[in-house]
This record gives structure tokens, C-alpha cells and sequence, in this order.
């Protein structure tokens, strides 16, 4: 199940956003009137590797998905290259476990 935030706008009281199943619908009730709000053309939120960067501090250290490549840089490639297996191995036993939970 996914959901996907979208913005509507109601002739009377303006835009608002809603966070909709897919698929979403065309029309829905104004939060304030319960009149007929038509839904908007807008641009789906994209959260870059960079624009997390960006917006976390220094302090904060990187989710485990980027890559850090200080390895491959030092010239220990076979680390790195084990590095990342062990990663994506963890990760898919994960995935298989709460799939069969």
C-alpha cells in the first residue's frame, strides 16, 4: 500500500494537501466546506542523496545506503567491494524476514 501526497484546491478556502492511497482521486471534499476540490498538477517530492546532505548537519552521519568510497580512494578496493556485499546481504535477509513475518 502506498500513499502519495497531492494538492487540491477548493474554489471557496484555496489549496490544501492530502495524503491519498494510490490510485488517488480526481475530486475531494474540501477539509473546511465538504465542497468538491479539484485535484492540482504538481511535482512529485524527490529527496536526493544530495539534498540529504544538504539538509543534515555535519554531525550527522550518512544513512548506510551512500557509499562511502574512503576505501576505494586508500586503494583497498577488496574491503570496499566486501564492504558493500555485506551490506546488500544484510539488507535482503531483512527484506525476506518481513516478508515471511
Amino acid at each position: 500500500m502506498s500513499f502519495i501526497a497531492l494538492d487540491y484546491l477548493c474554489a471557496e478556502h484555496g489549496p490544501f494537501e492530502s495524503f491519498e492511497r494510490r490510485p488517488a482521486p480526481e475530486h475531494l471534499p474540501c477539509p473546511d466546506c465538504g465542497a468538491a476540490s479539484e485535484r492540482m498538477m504538481s511535482a512529485p517530492l524527490l529527496k536526493t542523496t544530495w539534498a540529504v546532505a544538504a539538509t543534515t548537519g555535519k554531525s550527522d552521519p550518512p544513512p548506510p545506503s551512500v557509499m562511502n568510497t574512503e576505501l576505494i580512494a586508500d586503494g583497498h578496493w577488496d574491503k570496499y567491494h566486501n564492504s558493500r556485499q555485506r551490506y546488500w546481504q544484510d539488507w535482503r535477509e531483512q527484506r525476506i524476514k518481513r516478508s515471511v513475518s
